[in-house]
Protein backbone atom coordinates (compact mmCIF):
# COMPACT_ATOMS: atom_id res chain seq x y z
CA UNK A 1 0.00 0.00 0.00
CA UNK A 2 3.02 2.31 0.50
CA UNK A 3 5.62 3.04 -2.19
CA UNK A 4 8.63 0.78 -2.57
CA UNK A 5 12.06 2.03 -3.59
CA UNK A 6 14.79 0.14 -5.41
CA UNK A 7 18.07 1.85 -6.22
CA UNK A 8 20.95 0.62 -8.35
CA UNK A 9 24.22 1.98 -6.99
CA UNK A 10 27.81 2.06 -8.08
CA UNK A 11 30.52 2.36 -5.45
CA UNK A 12 33.72 3.83 -6.82
CA UNK A 13 36.99 1.95 -6.45
CA UNK A 14 38.78 5.27 -6.97
CA UNK A 15 39.01 5.10 -10.75
CA UNK A 16 36.98 7.82 -12.47
CA UNK A 17 34.25 6.75 -14.87
CA UNK A 18 32.43 8.74 -17.54
CA UNK A 19 28.63 8.66 -17.73
CA UNK A 20 26.89 10.80 -20.35
CA UNK A 21 30.06 12.81 -20.90
CA UNK A 22 30.57 13.63 -17.21
CA UNK A 23 33.46 12.14 -15.22
CA UNK A 24 32.47 10.97 -11.74
CA UNK A 25 33.63 8.65 -9.01
CA UNK A 26 37.28 9.65 -8.71
CA UNK A 27 37.30 9.06 -4.95
CA UNK A 28 37.20 5.56 -3.52
CA UNK A 29 33.85 5.09 -1.79
CA UNK A 30 31.87 7.61 -3.88
CA UNK A 31 28.29 6.35 -4.16
CA UNK A 32 26.55 6.95 -7.46
CA UNK A 33 22.84 6.20 -7.91
CA UNK A 34 22.61 4.98 -11.49
CA UNK A 35 18.93 4.08 -11.68
CA UNK A 36 15.84 3.67 -9.56
CA UNK A 37 12.37 2.17 -9.52
CA UNK A 38 9.97 3.95 -7.22
CA UNK A 39 6.68 2.08 -6.91
CA UNK A 40 4.29 4.94 -6.32
CA UNK A 41 0.84 5.81 -7.57
CA UNK A 42 0.02 9.31 -8.72
CA UNK A 43 -0.77 10.36 -5.13
CA UNK A 44 2.08 11.09 -2.70
CA UNK A 45 2.95 8.22 -0.34
CA UNK A 46 0.57 5.76 -2.05
CA UNK A 47 2.02 2.55 -3.44
CA UNK A 48 1.12 0.37 -6.41
CA UNK A 49 -0.24 -2.56 -4.34
CA UNK A 50 1.91 -4.99 -6.32
CA UNK A 51 2.56 -8.50 -5.02
CA UNK A 52 6.17 -9.05 -3.89
CA UNK A 53 6.81 -11.64 -6.58
CA UNK A 54 5.82 -9.09 -9.27
CA UNK A 55 8.18 -6.52 -7.77
CA UNK A 56 10.98 -9.10 -7.84
CA UNK A 57 10.14 -9.85 -11.46
CA UNK A 58 10.20 -6.12 -12.27
CA UNK A 59 13.64 -5.76 -10.69
CA UNK A 60 14.92 -8.78 -12.62
CA UNK A 61 13.44 -7.55 -15.91
CA UNK A 62 15.07 -4.13 -15.52
CA UNK A 63 18.43 -5.72 -14.75
CA UNK A 64 18.09 -8.02 -17.76
CA UNK A 65 17.24 -5.06 -20.03
CA UNK A 66 20.38 -3.28 -18.79
CA UNK A 67 22.56 -6.41 -19.13
CA UNK A 68 23.48 -6.50 -15.45
CA UNK A 69 21.29 -9.30 -14.07
CA UNK A 70 23.45 -11.83 -12.24
CA UNK A 71 26.22 -9.24 -11.81
CA UNK A 72 24.51 -7.09 -9.16
CA UNK A 73 25.68 -7.57 -5.58
CA UNK A 74 23.03 -8.06 -2.92
CA UNK A 75 22.05 -4.72 -1.42
CA UNK A 76 20.64 -3.72 1.93
CA UNK A 77 16.89 -3.88 2.44
CA UNK A 78 14.58 -3.31 5.38
CA UNK A 79 14.74 -6.32 7.68
CA UNK A 80 10.94 -6.58 7.50
CA UNK A 81 11.15 -8.18 4.04
CA UNK A 82 12.72 -11.27 5.64
CA UNK A 83 9.72 -11.84 7.93
CA UNK A 84 7.15 -14.42 6.84
CA UNK A 85 3.83 -13.04 5.65
CA UNK A 86 2.66 -16.68 5.37
CA UNK A 87 4.49 -19.68 6.84
CA UNK A 88 7.61 -20.12 4.70
CA UNK A 89 6.87 -17.09 2.49
CA UNK A 90 8.55 -13.70 2.70
CA UNK A 91 9.13 -10.77 0.36
CA UNK A 92 12.86 -11.61 0.25
CA UNK A 93 12.00 -15.23 -0.52
CA UNK A 94 9.64 -14.16 -3.32
CA UNK A 95 12.39 -11.98 -4.80
CA UNK A 96 14.93 -14.79 -4.50
CA UNK A 97 12.76 -16.93 -6.81
CA UNK A 98 13.41 -14.25 -9.45
CA UNK A 99 17.18 -14.14 -8.84
CA UNK A 100 17.09 -11.01 -6.67
CA UNK A 101 19.01 -11.19 -3.38
CA UNK A 102 19.01 -8.89 -0.36
CA UNK A 103 20.97 -8.35 2.85
CA UNK A 104 19.20 -7.22 6.02
CA UNK A 105 19.96 -3.56 6.76
CA UNK A 106 21.29 -2.65 10.17
CA UNK A 107 18.32 -1.80 12.36
CA UNK A 108 20.23 -1.82 15.64
CA UNK A 109 20.10 0.88 18.30
CA UNK A 110 20.98 4.29 16.86
CA UNK A 111 21.10 3.01 13.27
CA UNK A 112 18.53 5.55 11.98
CA UNK A 113 20.43 8.53 13.37
CA UNK A 114 23.77 7.16 12.19
CA UNK A 115 22.31 6.52 8.74
CA UNK A 116 20.93 10.05 8.37
CA UNK A 117 24.26 11.47 9.54
CA UNK A 118 26.14 9.29 7.02
CA UNK A 119 23.84 10.56 4.25
CA UNK A 120 24.36 14.20 5.27
CA UNK A 121 28.13 13.66 5.31
CA UNK A 122 28.17 12.01 1.87
CA UNK A 123 25.98 14.75 0.39
CA UNK A 124 28.12 17.54 1.86
CA UNK A 125 31.32 15.87 0.63
CA UNK A 126 29.88 15.73 -2.91
CA UNK A 127 30.24 19.50 -3.14
CA UNK A 128 33.87 19.96 -2.15
CA UNK A 129 35.71 23.21 -1.52
CA UNK A 130 36.56 25.05 -4.76
CA UNK A 131 35.83 21.89 -6.74
CA UNK A 132 38.33 19.75 -4.86
CA UNK A 133 37.14 16.78 -2.81
CA UNK A 134 39.04 14.49 -0.46
CA UNK A 135 36.21 12.40 1.00
CA UNK A 136 33.61 10.18 -0.70
CA UNK A 137 30.37 11.82 -1.75
CA UNK A 138 26.91 10.75 -2.91
CA UNK A 139 25.68 11.47 -6.43
CA UNK A 140 22.66 10.61 -8.58
CA UNK A 141 22.23 10.37 -12.33
CA UNK A 142 19.71 12.65 -14.00
CA UNK A 143 17.20 9.83 -14.52
CA UNK A 144 16.84 9.36 -10.75
CA UNK A 145 13.92 11.77 -10.58
CA UNK A 146 12.37 10.49 -7.34
CA UNK A 147 15.73 10.77 -5.56
CA UNK A 148 16.02 14.37 -6.74
CA UNK A 149 12.42 15.07 -5.72
CA UNK A 150 12.59 13.59 -2.22
CA UNK A 151 16.15 13.80 -0.86
CA UNK A 152 16.69 17.60 -0.94
CA UNK A 153 13.33 18.33 0.69
CA UNK A 154 13.51 15.77 3.49
CA UNK A 155 12.84 17.72 6.70
CA UNK A 156 14.41 17.18 10.09
CA UNK A 157 12.13 16.14 12.90
CA UNK A 158 11.21 18.91 15.33
CA UNK A 159 11.31 16.33 18.13
CA UNK A 160 14.73 14.92 17.20
CA UNK A 161 16.94 16.95 14.84
CA UNK A 162 19.04 13.85 14.11
CA UNK A 163 16.04 12.05 12.59
CA UNK A 164 13.23 12.81 10.15
CA UNK A 165 9.51 12.95 10.93
CA UNK A 166 7.80 9.57 10.73
CA UNK A 167 4.81 10.99 8.85
CA UNK A 168 6.76 12.11 5.75
CA UNK A 169 7.08 10.05 2.58
CA UNK A 170 10.32 8.34 3.60
CA UNK A 171 10.54 5.06 1.67
CA UNK A 172 13.17 6.23 -0.81
CA UNK A 173 15.07 8.01 1.95
CA UNK A 174 15.19 4.79 3.99
CA UNK A 175 16.50 2.86 0.97
CA UNK A 176 19.21 5.48 0.40
CA UNK A 177 20.05 5.50 4.12
CA UNK A 178 20.49 1.71 4.12
CA UNK A 179 22.89 1.97 1.17
CA UNK A 180 24.80 4.91 2.58
CA UNK A 181 25.42 3.06 5.81
CA UNK A 182 25.65 -0.45 4.43
CA UNK A 183 28.75 -2.40 3.76
CA UNK A 184 28.64 -4.91 0.94
CA UNK A 185 30.20 -8.00 2.45
CA UNK A 186 28.95 -10.49 -0.09
CA UNK A 187 30.24 -10.69 -3.61
CA UNK A 188 28.46 -12.76 -6.27
CA UNK A 189 29.43 -13.46 -9.81
CA UNK A 190 27.27 -15.34 -12.27
CA UNK A 191 24.55 -17.74 -11.17
CA UNK A 192 24.14 -19.06 -7.65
Amino acid sequence: SKPFSVGWWLESNGEPITINGRTIGPIRGDLIRLAEWYGSASKPNVGLNMPAVDIGEGIRDREMDWGIHGKVKAGQADAAIFSDYDPGSSVAGDHKTKGIYWLAADKGPGSRRLGWERMRTLLSCAVGDMGYREEPGMFACVRCRQYKRLIPDTPRSEKDLDDIPTEVEDHLQDEVRYRARGKVTQVRSGNI
